[in-house]
């Protein structure tokens, strides 16, 4: 009968250590959340983009601020690159105004590295958009169509490192479904643009 107690005291203290093991392994190695098929495919779809167009020059067109000043793309960058937001007046209103928020919130102390250029028809309707928006970066006009590249055809808006020589690198073209996404690529523009 002893030997029976101790035997279940021992398969007790068995069991009550491997139920601890296993609990101290899930609090050290938390569950990653799985990506989704869409989102991998946004993810590719936007290592394509960088393949395909990181290291080609892209046309330097002009931009105009509020007071109708005219400057070409390849004055404002100061030193050797800038982050550009591009926007149309065409794209959805609360996907480019949701991805200005998060530049603000991002850039929050690094403005100066951030050019936002948005394509409207009408100057009247720039004008209108910087007075009911308050943006802290330098923002400017271009003509709808004037980059002339894949970019435009995909009705989104979209972000591009510019170097000075007019190259571009890290691309992004954002999702509002994937936020995290996005904000990891905004992220890694800030550090690199810091180095």
């Amino acid at each position: 009968m002893k030997s029976y107690l101790i035997l279940i005291i021992f398969l007790l203290s068995v069991i009550f250590t491997g139920f601890l093991f296993v609990l101290n392994n899930r609090k050290s190695n938390p569950v990653t959340p799985k990506i989704s098929e869409n989102e991998i495919y946004f993810r590719k779809k936007n290592e394509e983009l960088n393949q395909k167009l990181s290291g080609k020059s892209i046309d330097n067109p002009i931009c105009m601020d509020s007071l109708h000043n005219s400057f070409y793309l390849s004055d404002l960058v100061k030193g050797e690159r800038a982050l550009i937001f591009h926007f149309s007046e065409y794209n959805c209103s609360v996907c480019y105004e949701s991805e200005i928020q998060t530049l603000q919130t991002c850039f929050v102390d690094n403005t100066n590295s951030v050019i936002i250029l948005c394509s409207y028809g009408e100057y009247h309707k720039f004008i209108v958009f910087l007075k009911t928006n308050q943006i802290r970066f330098p923002i400017y006009r271009i003509e709808h169509g004037v980059m002339k590249w894949e970019l435009d055809n995909y009705d989104y808006p979209y972000y591009f490192v510019l170097h000075s020589d007019l190259t571009v690198s890290d691309i992004h073209i954002p999702d509002e479904s994937y936020p995290e996404s996005n904000k990891q690529y905004l992220e890694g523009v800030k550090r690199y643009l810091s180095e």
